[in-house]
């Protein structure tokens, strides 16, 4: 019979912290919960435990619309240790997994760096008014395409993206056109 292990110097023995996946994507919908705060102090609070607290490096989605995060289940215990108010809610309303497999939708693997996609996996996009300029930095920024690589072309209001994000700027109806992504020189 194997024995426990007493800490050095009488104290308890420390409570693991549960290992993070990189990003939400990794996680079953049926281990992610939207937690919507009670009050501006709260969300101070959520957010800087998040950032800088306990729960650093942990995958998380801010919700533009409301006073929420999307966070995994794991995480509820860390914000009530804090005294933090908040109600929990579905992370997503409607979605149905079937035998709590993850949504069909997956997002594609970003690289982490702009300079590892080739010439030819990237696109250039030119937004048709200002509208649909806020809506695609909104998609980038804050939306679906959070931490796809991206630049800013200095010449006009365009990104330079991967290809692989112009599906998502068509489903939200954006209006845009495509051209290559860099200028040749001409000799």
């Amino acid at each position: 019979m194997k024995t426990k292990k007493t800490p050095k110097n009488g104290a308890a023995p420390k409570k693991r912290m549960p290992k993070w996946k990189r990003r939400l994507e990794e996680y079953r919908m049926d281990e992610l919960i939207k937690i919507t705060f009670a009050s501006e102090k709260d969300i101070d609070e959520g957010t800087a435990l998040v950032w800088g607290g306990r729960l650093t490096g942990m995958a998380f989605n801010l919700d533009p619309n409301s006073d929420s995060f999307i966070v995994p289940k794991a995480s509820i215990p860390f914000f009530a240790a804090e005294g933090i108010q908040f109600t929990e809610h579905s992370a997503y309303k409607g979605a149905k997994p079937k035998n709590g497999a993850a949504p069909k939708k997956r997002m594609p693997k970003w690289k982490r760096r702009f300079e590892e996609y080739r010439a030819e996996d990237l696109i250039k996009i030119t937004f048709a008014s200002d509208g649909d300029i806020d809506a695609g930095t909104a998609l980038i920024w804050g939306g679906e395409l959070t931490g796809a690589p991206f630049r800013l072309d200095p010449n006009g209001p365009s990104f330079i993206v991967p290809k692989a994000t112009i599906p998502f700027f068509a489903a939200k109806g954006i209006q845009f056109m495509l051209h290559p992504p860099f200028r040749t020189a001409k000799r």
